[in-house]
């Protein structure tokens, strides 16, 4: 590999992670400021002499923010978190679903994650000698 292209490859890491941490460091804020606006507006409904006799009015601000909070939360964990592992798994298992059912065999643990290449030097058999005879050293002789 050369070096422009490691470059490059660290270069997009780099976004990658950094834009990972700006999601994480969003989500945080978002978070904390759902917490000291709801810690404060309930304090005031407090304050002021609380109505027992309804549903406290400061009970909407924290039930329909707390849903955009738990959107949020999901949007990120969906993305980068947990559940994006999940669906990758979820993924690798339809890719190898649909492998069998297309050629008729189970794909090997390397081409589900994408390792095993066409040109690979895999053994064919085994020589006069005991030893392994490959791919590139198998050719036929009239």
């Amino acid at each position: 590999m050369d070096d422009q292209q490691t470059r490059f490859d660290e270069a997009e890491l780099r976004k990658r992670v950094t834009e990972k941490l700006e999601k994480r460091k969003e989500l945080y804020e978002h978070l904390a400021s759902y917490v000291c606006v709801n810690l404060m507006l309930w304090m005031i409904w407090l304050f002021n002499g609380p109505e027992f006799d309804g549903i406290p009015w400061p009970l909407w601000v924290t039930f329909f923010w707390g849903m955009g909070m738990v959107g949020h939360a999901w949007s990120y964990y969906s993305e980068y978190g947990f559940l994006a592992e999940r669906n990758e798994e979820a993924i690798q298992r339809e890719i190898a679903r649909e492998y069998a059912r297309m050629y008729g065999e189970k794909m090997k643990n390397d081409d589900l994650h994408g390792y095993a290449d066409d040109d690979h030097n895999e053994p064919v058999g085994i020589g006069e000698d005991g030893e392994l005879i490959y791919r590139d050293d198998h050719t036929t002789s009239a």
